[in-house]
């Protein structure tokens, strides 16, 4: 299997969970956190212009981490981003459907409520956020060139073979 997955609490007996779900031109990431908010573990996979196989290897994958921790896993809730946030949500009836801009948003105020500029490089674009009193108040992103995203990037370091991680 081909998702990297992380564990970040321990996991036991019945639990009730929310998934979060980014699903962008590169790469798709998932979030499983119990309903208190607490992050339970997250999931990391290609996306190889294949958004709905990657969404069902990461579903593969937590039903294989809930087989192998010998937990009940119940989906309370679903949200998803990215640039396959609108196809894939329409398949799986996700709850909330979110624009990258509100997401990082969100997530950046519950993270530090004065933080003002977010900056995020994607695999197909680049965006450029701003915050006021935690709620967005401009946002910009390139739209002609892909230099300076993820996946151009991605491809600068392969020429020159350099070793990485997940970029």
């Amino acid at each position: 299997m081909d998702v990297e997955t992380d564990v970040y609490e321990p996991l036991n007996g019945e639990i009730k969970a929310v998934l979060g779900i980014d699903i962008g031109s590169t790469s798709t990431k998932a979030a499983l956190m119990d309903d208190s908010g607490k992050m339970l573990s997250g999931f990391y996979t290609r996306t190889t212009w294949r958004p709905l196989g990657a969404v069902l290897r990461i579903f593969e994958a937590i039903d294989y981490l809930a087989q192998k921790e010998d937990i009940s896993l119940k989906i309370i809730g679903v949200g998803t981003t990215g640039s396959g946030r609108k196809f894939i949500g329409q398949i799986i009836g996700a709850d909330l459907i979110l624009d990258e801009i509100t997401a990082h948003a969100r997530a950046a105020t519950s993270l530090n409520p004065k933080v003002d500029t977010i900056i995020e490089i994607g695999g197909q674009d680049a965006k450029f956020t701003t915050l006021r009193n935690g709620r967005v108040s401009s946002a910009t992103m390139n739209t002609v060139c892909a230099a300076g995203t993820g996946s151009f990037i991605e491809e600068q370091a392969k020429k020159i073979r350099l070793s990485f991680g997940r970029l």
